[in-house]
């Protein structure tokens, strides 16, 4: 899938409705990344889905800044067997290699971090969710400001939550 052709139709959309494009929230779902993992290959190729990767993201910077184009996926590590550690584990570094390779490709930490939104499963034991949440919040905010970002904000976590298809 084109994930730039899907920005490309929400924006027509948009002008032809007369929306103001800095109102619209929500997110995409593309994680190559994890298109990967459960796959065994990435929708086209890693450098051609990073490269598409950047690309979204510089369009999201400029006209979509509510939007998150990326993502990534702790649900599947979670449905797929992962204890709550390893699902928090694997997806921060899922989140950590996607900064790591799009800051190679000249984009900044506070250009990148703001469009990821993470999604994670919720089991049953309350308590233990609620800790592992706001583990996620301050360890990836340590993750972002290793790189350096120009705010403060760019560290602050985007977390999409669903009930785990274990419970």
């Amino acid at each position: 899938p084109s994930y730039a052709k899907l920005l490309d139709y929400r924006g027509d959309y948009l002008k032809a409705s007369k929306i103001n494009a800095s109102k619209l929230r929500g997110s995409l779902d593309f994680d190559p990344a994890s298109y990967a993992l459960l796959h065994g290959h990435f929708y086209s190729s890693p450098e051609k889905d990073m490269a598409e990767a950047a690309s979204i993201i510089k369009r999201a910077n400029a006209e979509f800044p509510g939007l998150r184009v990326l993502s990534v996926n702790g649900s599947y590590f979670h449905n797929s067997g992962a204890t709550t550690v390893q699902e928090l584990a694997f997806s921060l570094a899922s989140g950590n290699e996607y900064l790591a390779v799009l800051t190679d490709k000249g984009l900044k930490a506070g250009e990148i971090a703001p469009f990821i939104q993470f999604s994670f499963c919720i089991g049953s034991s309350y308590f233990i969710e609620i800790a592992r949440l706001r583990a996620a919040r301050l360890l990836w905010a340590q993750i972002v400001k290793q790189y350096n970002p120009e705010s403060e904000t760019a560290a602050e976590m985007h977390i999409h939550c669903s009930t785990s298809g274990w419970n």
